[in-house]
C-alpha cells in the first residue's frame, strides 16, 4: 500500500477517501465476504498522508452524511471511515454536533466499534459531558456484547488518563458508585470488576 500511495498526487489521494473507496464500501457492508477491514485500513492509511486542508474536507464528508442522510447510512460511514481524532480538522459547531451525535450513540446502543470510533474523544469534551461519557462506558463494562466489556474498560482507562484533575475525581467517585450498587445487588463478579478498576484508576503511572 505504502508504494502505490507514493506513487499517486494529492488530488488522487483525497479522491479516493472522498469518492471512491466510500462509494465501493457503503453498498457491501454488509456482505460478509467483503473485506470490511482491509477496506476501512486502506482509507485511514490514506487519510494519514494527506495535509490538513484536504483531512478537512474529508471529515467534512461526515458532518454532511449526518445532516442528509438515514440513520443506517450515518452509522455505516461513521463505523468505517470516522474517528474522532478527525475533529481536529473541523470547525466548532461542526464538533459540536458529531460530539453530540457519538455521545447519544454511546448512551444508546454502545458497542465494540463504536468504541474504537470514539477513542480520543474526551479530548473535544467540553465540563458537563465528560460524565456522560464516562457513564456510557460503565455501562458499557456490564454490557454481554462480546467484547464489549473489555473494549469498553479499556478505551475508559485510556481515556481517564487524559482527564483533567478535577474530572478524574469525580469519575472515580461514579465507579465507586457502580461498585456499590453492584454490591447490593449482590453481584460479586460485577462490584468486583469496578473495584479493580478503581484500583486501575488509583495508580499514579497510567499502565
Amino acid at each position: 500500500m505504502g508504494h502505490l500511495l507514493k506513487e499517486t498526487n494529492s488530488f488522487e489521494r483525497e479522491r479516493l477517501v472522498l469518492e471512491v473507496i466510500p462509494k465501493k464500501y457503503l453498498p457491501n457492508a454488509e456482505d460478509i465476504f467483503y473485506p470490511t477491514e482491509r477496506i476501512e485500513k486502506c482509507f485511514r492509511d490514506v487519510f494519514a498522508t494527506l495535509d490538513d486542508e484536504r483531512k478537512t474536507k474529508v471529515a467534512r464528508r461526515f458532518v454532511t452524511i449526518l445532516k442528509e442522510e438515514s440513520g443506517e447510512q450515518v452509522l455505516t460511514y461513521q463505523t468505517a471511515f470516522f474517528r474522532a481524532p478527525d475533529l481536529n480538522f473541523l470547525a466548532t459547531t461542526e464538533v459540536a454536533l458529531i460530539k453530540e451525535h457519538l455521545l447519544s450513540r454511546m448512551r444508546d446502543a454502545i458497542n465494540v466499534k463504536l468504541c474504537a470510533t470514539s477513542r480520543g474523544l474526551v479530548k473535544f469534551l467540553e465540563k458537563g459531558e465528560y460524565l456522560n461519557y464516562f457513564h456510557s462506558l460503565l455501562g458499557g463494562m456490564v454490557n454481554r456484547q462480546r467484547g464489549m466489556r473489555e473494549a469498553a474498560r479499556a478505551l475508559l482507562t485510556e481515556e481517564f488518563w487524559r482527564c483533567p484533575d478535577d474530572i478524574k475525581k469525580d469519575i472515580k467517585e461514579k465507579v465507586q458508585e457502580w461498585e456499590h450498587f453492584y454490591e447490593e445487588k449482590g453481584s460479586e463478579e460485577n462490584a468486583t470488576l469496578f473495584n479493580d478498576l478503581r484500583a486501575d484508576l488509583d495508580d499514579d503511572i497510567p499502565f
